[in-house]
């Protein structure tokens, strides 16, 4: 991990590698690594931090045998860095995201069958601004929307005006909505969450107050179903921004589902997941960070990908 730290100015970039060095006791490694720089990032002169630990935390998580110290495991390299940008993008408030457009047939996915949740209680959290109402959108879905080829999926529902959540058993799909009408160009924060011994799934805005839909019967079948993003596999295209989505094989706890919400990045992206999101003893199964201020889709907690099919664009959501 790597952080930038403007001698004058005091803005602050932290960049978190995915590479694994081979940390042994009383041995000595040399690591050599290359951080991006974001175009953000104004001349200046930059003192340099180093730390080791998970990259989904804000702070280095490992204290090393070295000085320099700041109190929470960053240690200063005891160098400089002189950065020349004459024309300096606007920095970011928020965050960025990926912006598809369902005129574009827009979308990213994945046959990796990890993200199954079938058997087991489950949750997931996704954020997104709608770029267009009037039309049923798939914002994302394990499958299709017919019951023999859907999984699970969240949506724009525009019989409610807000927006809806479903899982089916291979022959029923159960459906939960929430009454909020939703509006255009806001960032919104959902958690759906699934009991597996009741069969109810639950919905919550913005951190607030879980919904709960009628209970089930059935399992969620353990389908090959493709996981699909911005879209599902009947052919719903979703219109606007996705900033991220998680996937808990737990019912998350109010925290995790307040924290969630309340998160939102920053100028350095100071990882928008706290302790009680990211950790896997809370039973995280995914986390995907579709973009950020130096590339897209770079938060695969577990390494898997998502191919992105016709070109969703990376916007910043200031």
């Amino acid at each position: 991990m790597y952080r930038f730290v403007g001698a004058s100015s005091g803005l602050v970039y932290k960049y978190s590698s995915t590479s694994q060095a081979k940390w042994l006791p009383g041995g000595t490694v040399s690591y050599a690594h290359s951080v991006p720089l974001p175009t953000w990032l104004a001349a200046e002169t930059y003192d340099i931090y180093a730390g080791v630990g998970d990259q989904t935390q804000i702070y280095p998580t490992i204290q090393q045998a070295n000085n320099g110290n700041d109190g929470r495991f960053w240690y200063s390299l005891g160098t400089q860095m002189g950065i020349v940008n004459a024309s300096p993008t606007t920095v970011p408030t928020t965050d960025y995201a990926l912006r598809y457009t369902s005129a574009s047939s827009q979308k990213s996915t994945s046959t990796s069958q990890s993200f199954r949740v079938n058997g087991t209680d489950w949750s997931i959290g996704v954020k997104f601004k709608l770029g267009a109402l009037g039309v049923t959108r798939t914002i994302l879905a394990k499958g299709g929307v017919t019951a023999g080829t859907q999984e699970f999926r969240i949506y724009y529902n525009t019989a409610t005006g807000g927006v809806s959540a479903s899982w089916s058993n291979g022959s029923t799909i159960f459906t939960v909505n929430h009454a909020t009408t939703l509006v255009m160009s806001t960032l919104y924060s959902v958690v759906v969450k699934f009991n597996n011994t009741t069969k109810v799934l639950s919905i919550s805005l913005d951190g607030g107050a879980f919904t709960n839909g009628s209970a089930g019967t059935g399992s969620i079948p353990a389908g090959s179903n493709v996981m699909t993003v911005g879209a599902d596999t009947s052919g719903n295209y979703f219109t606007g921004d996705i900033t991220d989505f998680a996937i808990w094989l737990v019912q998350v706890s109010n925290t995790q589902n307040t924290n969630y919400a309340a998160v939102s990045g920053g100028v350095s992206k100071p990882v928008r997941y706290s302790e009680l999101l990211n950790s896997t003893k809370f039973g995280m199964l995914e986390y995907f960070d579709m973009a950020n201020d130096v590339g897209n889709q770079v938060g695969s907690r577990r390494g898997l990908s998502l191919t992105p099919a016709n070109s969703p664009v990376r916007v910043a959501l200031n």
